[in-house]
């Protein structure tokens, strides 16, 4: 991870005309590249980058191409944020957009790595350690770059955020945050104060706790669970996937690791999180679980 970077200057939209420009240049250029690359490494016999998804076309020269039906240019912005913020994540060469109705795409840098997820336990305790302190570093980053337009809640460019947290999979923008949560908590099914009353009132409760401890609105991520993080030889090695990225509360990068397994807090992972001196959202958290149980079964699935 490169040193403190200066306080970047917000990227903002390409224009319509170039965004169809490199759209057209990597369905028509590009795409075909990839199919003849991928030739010549099986016949050649060379090594190259495997993804699970169909979604990810490997390139030339350590670089790939995503395209999916939710890709927008604000992930390609937020990554561009992200990157000038000094973190690890993938230098996004363009986005592009061919009006074919499949979605946007970006070019950008491979980072080799594994999925957190998937080697967390195969991890000594130093090795997690380290990758917990450098997670914990591009997060004080994240939190330093605060919205210039605060209280507002929305994507970086002020469209709405992407979600897995939310009843439609997205956060429309919010004035505040006192808005922002009446969304959230709005996916909870009124009939079942009827069931439970008690513990209607009591989340309704947490909520409103929630709403009143006070909160700096920065760039956040906003999907940081594992599998968005990639580590190599013991060290974090970037994060990815940034559609989901916006201008947030500070505290949702770090109850969205932990919020999942919070009714488990003797795993590692969890251990990991709380013991970091980092870490200091122990009340949101519990709020923060409150209003995933009431809301969750409304989530995207």
């Amino acid at each position: 991870m490169s040193g403190a970077p200066r306080t970047p200057t917000i990227p903002t939209k390409s224009s319509w005309l170039m965004t169809r420009v490199r759209g057209f240049f990597h369905a028509e250029i590009l795409l075909r590249v990839s199919s003849w690359y991928i030739r010549y490494c099986d016949f050649r016999r060379i090594q190259y980058p495997y993804f699970d998804s169909p979604d990810i076309y490997v390139l030339p020269f350590n670089t790939i191409i995503k395209w999916t039906e939710r890709t927008r240019e604000e992930e390609a912005l937020s990554m561009s944020l992200a990157h000038a913020l000094g973190l690890p994540v993938p230098r996004v060469l363009s986005y592009g957009d061919d009006g074919s109705g499949t979605g946007g795409s970006i070019w950008m840098t491979y980072i080799p790595g594994d999925q957190l997820s998937q080697v967390w336990y195969n991890l000594s305790d130093a090795e997690r350690s380290t990758i917990m302190d450098q997670l914990h570093l591009c997060l004080l980053r994240l939190r330093a770059c605060q919205n210039p337009r605060s209280p507002q809640i929305s994507s970086i460019t002020g469209t709405y955020i992407k979600s897995f947290r939310t009843c439609e999979g997205v956060i429309p923008p919010c004035t505040d945050k006192a808005d922002f949560l009446r969304y959230l908590i709005s996916a909870r099914d009124p009939n079942f104060r009827k069931v439970n009353e008690a513990l209607f009132d009591e989340e309704t409760r947490k909520v409103k706790l929630l709403e009143e401890i006070p909160h700096s609105i920065i760039f956040a991520h906003g999907d940081l669970y594992r599998h968005n993080v990639l580590v190599k030889d013991g060290r974090l090695s970037g994060i990815i996937d940034w559609e989901c990225a916006g201008w947030l509360p500070e505290y949702w990068d770090y109850t969205t690791m932990a919020v999942r397994g919070y009714q488990f807090p003797g795993s590692t992972w969890h251990a990991a999180l709380y013991e970091n001196s980092a870490f200091k959202y122990h009340k949101e958290l519990e709020c923060e679980h409150a209003l995933v149980v009431a809301t969750e079964a409304s989530f995207p699935r």
